[in-house]
Order: C-alpha cells, then sequence, then structure tokens
C-alpha cells in the first residue's frame, strides 16, 4: 500500500514495531482497519490457514483507536481498566474464576517428570529400567508411558550430530521492505531445499527465520542466493542474513526429506575407493538412521527383515553408530503442549569483560525447566551480529516479558531483544524434558566452582537400548 496516507503509514509502521504478530491494513469505505494475522496449521489437509483478528482502526489524523471489549462481568471491566490506566490486578483470580484447565495439566508428579527425562535422554531405554528409576512394576511403567504418549503426543526421534557427518549449522533471516509474501509463497519457495530444516514467519526485526543444515558457508549462501534470484521471492525487495550458529545446548530435528540428501553421503566400495572414510555412511547405516530418524522406537527386528538383514543387524549397527558419534541418543519431542508461542530472544554482545562477569546468570538460566518440558529448546551463539540466541516456547501468558527483564537485570555486556515466531512455514523443534545434570552448562559451573557436584538424578550409563 505505496499510496497510503503519510499519518496513516507512520502510525501503522509503529503499532508493526510493539505487535507480537503480523499486522495487516484494510480499507473499507475509505476507512482503516488493522488486523492481527495468526496462522494455524491443519494436519489433515497439510495446509495453513490464516486466522484474523480485528485490533482497531487508524483515523485520518494517524490516532489509533483500539477494539473495544466486551467484557461479560464487572470483574473483567475492572481488570480491564486497571489494566489501561497502568496499573496492576493483584487479587487472586482462583478465588474469582476457574483457572483454564491448559494450566492444571502442566503440573506433573514426580514419576511422570522422570519417565519423560528418561524418555528424553534415551527413548530406547528398557521398560524395567524405567521401572526400577520410578518404583513401579514393568506393566505399571508401560501404563504411565502410554498415558504420557497420548496426553502431550510423544513423538521418538533421533538425535543425531551434524558435525559428524561434515554438515555445520546455520540460521538465515529475511527482512522483507514494503510488500510481503504470502504464507503460501514463502512456504513454496523454502520448503523445496530439504536442507532447509526449520522456517517460520516472525514479528519483529525480521519478518522469517529459517534453519539450514549445509556442509560449508559457501554453500549455505548459494542456496540464499538461489532463493532471492531464482525463486517467487526475487520480486519482492529484501534483507537476506545467513549466520553459522553453533550448538550450544538443544537439538534442532532433521526432517525425512533432509535424509534423502544424506545418501551424498554413503559409501560405495570400488577399486579406488576400498576404505570407508571418516564422515562417510555405509549403506546399512544409512538405512538404519533413515528409518528411525522420526520412528525412533522402531522394534529392530523389523528393520532387520524390511533389508533382510540377519538378526541382531539392526542392533549392532546403531551400537556402532552410537559409539561413531552419529546417533547421540534417541530422544522425544511432544507435540501436543500447549505452546501459546515460540519467541527467538537475541542476546547481543556489547561488552565481553562486563558479559564474563555474570557469565554463571546465563549458564543458570539456560539450564531451567518449565514443566513438563525444558526452558529453552534450541541455544547457540551467531555471528551476525554477534550474539547469543534462545528459542524459548511460551508456555503462559507474561513470561516472556518477565524472562526478558530477568536477563537484563542479571546478564550484563548484552543487549536483550526478541521475535514472535507467529506461523511455522514447515518442520519443527524439538520439546523434551533433557536432564540438565548431565547438560554441557551443568558441568561448567561445577568447573567454576558455581555449584557443587552432585550424583545426577538418574544414572543413565546403565540403560540398555530395547
Amino acid at each position: 500500500m505505496k499510496d497510503l496516507p503519510q499519518a496513516i503509514k507512520a502510525q501503522l509502521e509503529q503499532l508493526k514495531k510493539i505487535a507480537k504478530f503480523r499486522l495487516s491494513l484494510k480499507v473499507i469505505n475509505n476507512r482503516y482497519y488493522v488486523y492481527e494475522e495468526t496462522g494455524e496449521w491443519l494436519k489433515d489437509r497439510k495446509q495453513s490457514r490464516t486466522i484474523s483478528k480485528y485490533i482497531g482502526r487508524i483515523t485520518e489524523n494517524g490516532s489509533f483507536l483500539k477494539k473495544k471489549i466486551r467484557h461479560d462481568n464487572e470483574i473483567e471491566k475492572a481488570e480491564a481498566l486497571i489494566t489501561e490506566k497502568g496499573g496492576q490486578v493483584l487479587w487472586n483470580k482462583k478465588n474469582v474464576r476457574k483457572e483454564s484447565k491448559i494450566y492444571v495439566n502442566n503440573n506433573i508428579d514426580e514419576i511422570d517428570r522422570k519417565l519423560l527425562m528418561i524418555l528424553s535422554m534415551n527413548g530406547r531405554a528398557t521398560l524395567s529400567f524405567m521401572g526400577d528409576q520410578i518404583g513401579l512394576t514393568v506393566q505399571a511403567t508401560y501404563r504411565r508411558i502410554k498415558r504420557l504418549e497420548e496426553k502431550y503426543g510423544i513423538k521418538y526421534i533421533l538425535d543425531l550430530r551434524r558435525e559428524k557427518l561434515g554438515y555445520n549449522r546455520f540460521l538465515g533471516f529475511i527482512k522483507f521492505s514494503e510488500r510481503i509474501p504470502s504464507i503460501t509463497e514463502l512456504r513454496a519457495v523454502l520448503s523445496k531445499y530439504p536442507k532447509i530444516n526449520f522456517a517460520a514467519i516472525t514479528n519483529g526485526a525480521y519478518d522469517v527465520v529459517f534453519y539450514l543444515t549445509e556442509e560449508t558457508s559457501d554453500k549455505a549462501v548459494d542456496i540464499i542466493w538461489k532463493m532471492e534470484s531464482q525463486s517467487l521471492l526475487k520480486n519482492y525487495n529484501a534483507e537476506w542474513t545467513i549466520t553459522p550458529i553453533s550448538s550450544n545446548y538443544g537439538y534442532m530435528p532433521i526432517g525425512d526429506e533432509f535424509l534423502e540428501t544424506l545418501k551424498e553421503k554413503v559409501w560405495h566400495r570400488t577399486r579406488e575407493n576400498r576404505a570407508l572414510n571418516p564422515g562417510l555412511l555405509t549403506e546399512r547405516e544409512f538405512n538404519v538412521i533413515k528409518e528411525l530418524n522420526t520412528k525412533g522406537s522402531l522394534n529392530f527386528t523389523n528393520i532387520d527383515k524390511k533389508f533382510n538383514f540377519a538378526k541382531g543387524t539392526s542392533s549392532y549397527t546403531y551400537e556402532k553408530l552410537e559409539e561413531k558419534g552419529i546417533i547421540k541418543r534417541t530422544t522425544i519431542t511432544m507435540e501436543k503442549l500447549p505452546i501459546k508461542y515460540v519467541a527467538v530472544i537475541f542476546l547481543k554482545y556489547t561488552n565481553s569483560e562486563e558479559y564474563g562477569k555474570t557469565r554463571n546468570e546465563f549458564l543458570r538460566e539456560i539450564i531451567q525447566y518449565n514443566s513438563p518440558t525444558n526452558k529453552y529448546t534450541i541455544v547457540g551463539d551467531i555471528g551476525s551480529p554477534h550474539s547469543i540466541v534462545l528459542f524459548y516456547p511460551i508456555l503462559k501468558e507474561g513470561e516472556l516479558d518477565q524472562t526478558m527483564e530477568e536477563i537484563k537485570s542479571r546478564i550484563k555486556g548484552v543487549v536483550v531483544t526478541s521475535l514472535i515466531i507467529s506461523t511455522v512455514l514447515f518442520g519443527s523443534l524439538c520439546y523434551r524434558l533433557f536432564d540438565n545434570d548431565y547438560s554441557r552448562q551443568h558441568n561448567l559451573l561445577i568447573e567454576m566452582k558455581e555449584i557443587k557436584p552432585v550424583a545426577p538424578t538418574i544414572n543413565y550409563s546403565n540403560i540398555r537400548s530395547k
């Protein structure tokens, strides 16, 4: 909308800077109405749906008039008035109306917490091992796990080390100027490249964020160039950023589409190439990885039968892949968590010396839990701009603002900003309950003498994969 009056355009830009979701403007009878747009993924149709919500209108002089909200009772009216005037509601809402069941269901008992933690650390742990840890019989343990699988939509996946196969991780951002492509256009372009594992529309300094796995930065840049110049997006003015991201914490799942490109890493014996080179896979290893990547609990016997392997071959191959470090573990992701949205927080370095003094506070921040999952799904360093990036699933209203204020007050030498993921184009994040007693951050805190070493919650060294 290039022909918008300057006052309208200026107010719209101001609203976009503070909005948590994408905004659109509709002109009806010479009036300017503002809508908030969010996305919903329809699994049965395998397509997305955009949901528009009217939030107010902009007057001719550039003033924004919020939509009037009707309240069901006097209490809601009072709350709205107090909040509008900058006050804070202090009464106990539990005595006024029932809390949403979605939050009550987040409270898990110690047995379920241990089971989720064990499955996150080794999704192929035996029922007998888990039963010993929680003090239940095998049958009772099985029933508990089935209930958790249904409640949280648990999916078993492989936690693969990309670097062992010669791959690096990259984080990409797109900022469009003036016109922004539709969800359909963005999904069509980005999903064409199987090495892009995850892509989402965001609100904030960038319009799109994506996670890319590639061998070199040159190859990563080639993908960006193709999207920028040889796709539907060539008709849009935009700034593109691609930067390496370290793997400090968490895991980004790899889709089966990416595994098809992994065939280039499969070794075939020839006269000139008799020995298996590091970074390559045997065909048997590739087949085991492919079968288990998104079906991590699949029985090894079934894999043996499918590929006519001798009995026990798949189990042996899996163990060898673990020894090589290619498979870190079988883990889980929970697809039915009551997540309101995902935020991407940036801690941009401004003074390394000051940050170093409070680094211990940041390490403590990473290894917090947010029942029934870890607080952060991914934490890594990026080079442009030199920052720490955290992917943060928000389960309750106000969590993001509270966390950002805590980070600002406790961690020095950084500037804290955030993006809001409004629509996932494709891919998914890994939501699990990783045992942070085994995290790199926990070990660093011990080395720094910030915490005392204690016996881990669970001894996973005794786990045997089923």
